[in-house]
């Protein structure tokens, strides 16, 4: 920065102190930024064991006698389980999956909000410097 005899000291360090609040909210910006993408990615994991577990159901829906047998994966080794047993822990599942996704919606949508807010405040700032600077009459070489 150089700075035009007009320039007062006062305005200068009024600049550089709103210059460094910017880049504070800039910084804590990206942060809410990444928080919001392991949101988005929480959602994509979560919605696809939604479906993974209605296709389980749905599998388990078309067998037709209740004493059927069925297996379930433990580790390395299959676990017999009876079918009763095995819809009522898919449905379970899906329960537990459909609440977390609610959870996660919310904060996905508190989080586009803080974005929101922080890139409003961002602006203000940048705006804030540049009437600062041209009212200062500092100029960039």
């Amino acid at each position: 920065m150089t700075a035009i005899p007009n320039a007062s000291q006062a305005q200068v360090s009024e600049i550089k102190f709103t210059q460094l609040q910017f880049q504070v909210e800039v910084d804590k910006h990206k942060q809410s930024q990444r928080a919001y993408q392991k949101l988005v990615s929480m959602n994509n994991q979560l919605d696809t064991q939604l479906n993974e577990n209605g296709m389980v159901k749905e599998e388990l829906d078309l067998i037709k006698k209740d004493d059927a047998v069925v297996y379930k994966l433990q580790g390395p080794v299959l676990v017999r389980q009876s079918l009763v047993e095995a819809k009522e822990n898919v449905e379970r599942r899906i329960k537990y999956i459909e609440s977390e996704l609610e959870k996660n919606k919310e904060l996905l949508k508190q989080a586009r909000e803080k974005l929101g807010e922080e890139r409003a405040l961002i602006s203000k700032l940048e705006e804030n410097i540049q009437k600062m600077v041209h009212a200062a009459g500092i100029t960039f070489s």
